[in-house]
């Protein structure tokens, strides 16, 4: 056996990961001629039983899973004391370094690999299994945007009592579920807890909790509230603080019934939230409670007592707009009869204040009857017009029949008021 070779055909070239159970290798498969990727067992873990016992449960569990999103098995065996698992060569970067060297990312971004995940943990869950330690590290980016997900080192199935003693913690404390933190058994929702945490701590830069020990950080999952990830990081939008809170509820009844249904929830929000180019901005601001779009303004079902009401009122309003019309029309007609009156008339129901003629004096012809036959004036006074003038006669003339002095008495006057206006 050469240190440098597994099984006198897997060419070991470098290590690309380490973790506590084992470590993995760029190899070269000498009998296909292709690379792959070699998981070796660390000495320590394969003299464990137990140890020994999860990493043959990993290889099967992986050999039983076939799907895209989660990294194929090509070979498993030992040479020596040494354990090794052969899998696909995976091109690209884990979430962890992306998060590294970029910090917070989009959060839309950030949903289209949680969806994939979530798709990648309903195959797991499929065949049984939870996979109890979804992490940043075990999720793989590949260079064509692939999203892979890795590691069913501490997989966990029926027979997994056998394996893991009562009481016992499996899983990394930042993202752990707070039943696995009590020791309980870990179900599908387990892992959905996990994925909330993944997608908090990549939006927002941090895990939803931390920590001075591993044990300090696995209580707060068990009775602290989680954050919300806009609080922290505000490029994040509501639609998203929704999905992490629901995944990161306490109790597993009230997160999402499997992986799948927490994989739509991300799909479902996702474009509504993309920002042109992929450029990340800030969440606009809070709109109010209610805010239709046009279609829902036509789709609303009318009232027929209320459009009732409303034709009514309408109808009154054209009547009350007519009545004053008709009102105003006959005021302006009396106001226009009252400015064309003859002067010398005396309006009805005014009294009449002109002193009434000598006595001996002509009172002036009634203006119903036909007028005199015109008389010579006296030679005393100037010869007048048929037109009314503003001059009043002289007191020593008598007075011109010219149709405009008032009547000789009550009924005269009346008569000669209705000849005019009627």
């Amino acid at each position: 056996m050469s240190d440098t070779v597994l099984s006198n055909r897997y060419e070991l070239i470098q290590v690309i990961g380490r973790g506590g159970m084992a470590e993995v290798w760029r190899a070269l498969d000498r009998q296909l001629g292709r690379e792959v990727a070699v998981k070796v067992l660390h000495a320590p873990m394969a003299a464990d039983p137990r140890g020994l016992a999860r990493f043959q449960r990993e290889a099967t569990a992986s050999a039983a899973i076939d799907h895209p999103g989660m990294v194929s098995i090509y070979d498993a065996g030992a040479d020596g004391d040494r354990h090794f698992l052969v899998m696909e060569l995976l091109q690209g970067e884990t979430l962890a370094a992306l998060m590294g060297r970029e910090g917070r990312l989009d959060p839309v971004r950030v949903a289209e690999i949680g969806a994939a995940v979530a798709v990648a943990l309903g195959a797991v869950h499929r065949v049984g299994l939870v996979h109890r330690d979804v992490k940043p590290p075990n999720i793989m980016l590949t260079k064509d945007r692939g999203v892979k997900l890795m590691d069913l080192g501490i997989v966990s199935g029926p027979a997994e009592n056998a394996l893991t003693a009562a009481a016992s913690v499996i899983g990394t404390a930042a993202y752990l579920s707070p039943e696995q933190a009590q020791g309980k058994p870990a179900t599908p929702q387990s892992d959905i807890y996990g994925l909330g945490c993944v997608l908090f701590h990549a939006t927002t830069g941090r895990p939803p909790f931390d920590g001075d020990t591993p044990v300090a950080m696995a209580m707060q999952h068990v009775h602290a509230a989680p954050p919300v990830p806009s609080e922290v990081a505000r490029t994040v939008p509501g639609w998203f603080d929704a999905v992490v809170a629901r995944a990161l509820a306490k109790d597993p009844d009230e997160r999402f019934a499997d992986a799948a249904a927490m994989a739509q929830a991300l799909r479902d929000h996702r474009e509504p939230a993309a920002r042109p180019g992929g450029a990340v901005q800030a969440p606009p601001p809070p709109t109010p409670s209610v805010v239709e779009s046009p279609s829902q303004v036509q789709e609303r079902p009318i009232d027929p007592e209320t459009s009732g009401r409303r034709r009514s009122a309408a109808l009154v309003g054209i009547g009350v707009a007519l009545l004053l019309a008709v009102v105003l029309a006959a005021g302006l007609w009396w106001v226009s009869t009252q400015d064309s009156d003859p002067i010398g008339t005396v309006p009805p129901g005014e009294p009449d204040t002109e002193d009434p003629p000598p006595e001996g004096e002509d009172p002036g012809p009634d203006p119903q009857d036909p007028p005199p036959e015109p008389t010579e004036p006296p030679e005393t006074t100037t010869p007048t017009t048929t037109e009314p003038t503003d001059d009043a006669p002289p007191e020593d003339s008598p007075p011109e029949p010219n149709g405009t002095d008032p009547p000789a008495d009550e009924a005269s006057r009346l008569d000669a008021f209705l000849g005019r206006t009627v």
